[in-house]
């Protein structure tokens, strides 16, 4: 694989982790 699409893979899919983690976060009752 070429370098620029795997970096470019890496930042969606470190994206999409955030956007997980905002969601668990947000589906989560506040304490």
């Amino acid at each position: 694989m070429n370098l620029k699409i795997s970096n470019r893979i890496r930042k969606l899919r470190q994206k999409l982790t955030e956007k997980e983690i905002d969601g668990i976060l947000v589906s989560q009752p506040e304490n």
